[in-house]
């Protein structure tokens, strides 16, 4: 009888830990989290990205992502699902040298299309590799005076973006974008999340397009 309660715990104890590391790799597959050691592990990221160490680091639920903050006032975000830190301030730096170019860059396309007076990109950086930095650009707002069919209008967006992808050239690794676009047919959204290695494609451009009005 004895043996029999022993072997009955065993299994029961079994039982929860299987749960509870079935539970805990659930949460760390779609949100990041890892508890108990998560932030100390994001936190070891972050001051050797910063090359400083921080001096505080918590979970973000709302946005599955660890902040760490720094004693120079800086801020830095980690979202381990997609191995990604986001530094702000390199992230602004970008964008002001992107605004600088932006102006000239949109006079090289035909001009029946018209594009936002100004827009942003935002950078996010390689957990393993420091060096390897990924863009998501926002053009919100491309209008096509054209006269062209439905079908031409539905790979208009695709076409557009790439060629802006291709005119801003290998500094930038564009992986995602987000384009708002407009012609006499109607209006279409294209966006692609940044959070991937792979770059931007007009097959993968055209194949996130989807019409809005």
């Amino acid at each position: 009888m004895l043996k029999a309660r022993l072997r009955l715990k065993s299994i029961i104890i079994v039982i929860l830990l299987l749960t509870g590391l079935a539970f805990c790799h659930f949460i760390y597959t779609t949100t990041g989290f890892v508890p108990v050691i998560g932030s100390y592990l994001a936190a070891k990221e972050m001051s050797k990205y910063k090359q400083e160490p921080a001096i505080r680091t918590r979970y973000d639920i709302m946005n599955f992502q660890y902040i760490s903050n720094f004693t120079d006032g800086s801020e830095l975000k980690l979202r381990p699902h997609y191995k990604r830190i986001i530094d702000n301030n390199l992230s602004e730096e970008i964008n002001k040298g992107f605004g600088e170019i932006y102006p000239e860059l949109v006079k090289e396309f035909p001009e029946n299309l018209t594009f936002p007076n100004s827009t942003f990109i935002t950078t996010s950086v390689d957990i393993s590799d420091h060096n390897m930095l990924f863009h998501l650009i926002y053009l919100l707002g491309v209008e096509n005076k054209e006269e062209i069919t439905k079908e031409e209008s539905t790979k208009m967006p695709a076409r557009i973006a790439m060629q802006f992808v291709e005119k801003l050239g290998k500094d930038f690794k564009v992986t995602g974008i987000q384009m708002l676009y407009s012609d006499q047919n109607g209006n279409y959204e294209i966006w692609i999340s940044h959070y991937t290695s792979e770059p931007i494609s007009y097959e993968k451009l055209f194949a996130n397009t989807r019409k809005t009005k």
